[in-house]
């Protein structure tokens, strides 16, 4: 069973909870990061110093729950802000994540592929915020939001995007708590907006009710695809940008090809959908539900599958590359 927090309270009260709570997880995913990242630990602390200046003008509420982490799991902020900005300090090229969405029945999931240190690791975040206001994500320990949904009905999705350089923005990673924190559709618009670009990466961004949008980012480029009532799918190259990801575009073509092959031969657009089209193991090379294997230097799977009814307030998880596996429940 994936590990599950309920924590709450001011920004440092969350926290102080989620350091002290993940203490030990904390320090284990700084150890691989440490590694993948291969970066002079002056250039952590440098780069960490820039994130931290940006999360603070955009979500300042977050630049302190990031310091209080950090507090609670007796590790230097540097190396926090470091998990919250991986992304960006990354440039690799990774064929991962299927994610899909239904706006006429609000349910929406996807595959999340990564390094397969962090299977036993990742965990499933219950956050009460002030106001009524609660929040569900499945993260990475140190990191303050990922895959999720919210008691407004907003989901959220990611695909990595491959990116030859390293990115300078607001980390997507505080983009996307920023996400659960909407109160409705337009204003997630708005904060995405506000974030700018200089990253890589695809958000996916539904609601119970409002439809979504679609929002890929590659640098200093990004594009906003509405969806209205056509069920959506998105792999890991772009559909509106136009740039060439030729490592990673014919694994990510054939993931989206079956994700869109399923969609249409769907009778249902209901959870049981989603985890079906999300365990499809059928293409002999590009599975969407993956083993494990060496990519890129590292070796990558399907550490998770999350599918969420954003009208119910569900969220279910099954950890690793099993599709006969089960999937936990958590409710807001």
């Amino acid at each position: 069973m994936t590990r599950h927090l309920e924590i709450g309270g001011t920004p440092r009260e969350i926290g102080l909870a989620h350091g002290q709570q993940l203490r030990a997880e904390i320090a284990a995913t700084i150890a691989i990061y440490r590694h993948a990242f291969n970066l002079p630990e002056d250039r952590i602390v440098s780069e960490a110093a820039r994130f931290a200046e940006l999360i603070a003008t955009y979500a300042p509420a977050l630049g302190e729950e990031i310091d209080a982490i950090a507090q609670g799991a007796d590790q230097p902020a540097c190396w926090i802000y470091a998990l919250n900005a991986r992304s960006e300090l990354m440039a690799a090229s990774v064929g991962e994540c299927t994610a899909i969405f239904f706006p006429e029945t609000g349910v929406i999931g996807q595959t999340w592929d990564w390094m397969e240190p962090l299977e036993p690791l990742f965990v499933v975040l219950t956050i009460q915020r002030g106001k009524g206001h609660a929040l569900i994500t499945v993260t990475e320990p140190g990191i303050v939001g990922k895959i999720g949904l919210s008691s407004a009905g907003i989901g959220v999705c990611l695909n990595f995007m491959g990116a030859a350089t390293r990115q300078g923005g607001v980390p997507i990673h505080v983009v996307l708590r920023e996400m659960l924190e909407a109160k409705n559709v337009a204003h997630a618009r708005r904060r995405i907006d506000d974030a700018g670009t200089a990253r890589s990466g695809h958000l996916l961004v539904g609601s119970a009710g409002e439809g979504g949008f679609s929002q890929e980012f590659v640098g200093d480029q990004t594009s906003r695809t509405e969806i209205a009532q056509k069920p959506f799918a998105h792999t890991n190259h772009c559909l509106q940008l136009a740039t060439g990801e030729k490592e990673i575009r014919d694994n990510s073509q054939a993931r989206l090809s079956t994700a869109e092959e399923l969609i249409g031969r769907a009778d249902t657009a209901d959870l049981d959908t989603v985890k079906r089209i999300l365990s499809d193991e059928s293409h002999p090379t590009h599975r969407i539900c993956r083993p494990y294997s060496p990519q890129s230097g590292l070796t990558i799977g399907t550490v998770c599958t999350v599918a969420m009814d954003l009208r119910e307030r569900r969220l279910d998880v099954r950890r690793g590359p099993h599709a006969d596996a089960p999937f936990d429940t958590h409710r807001l």
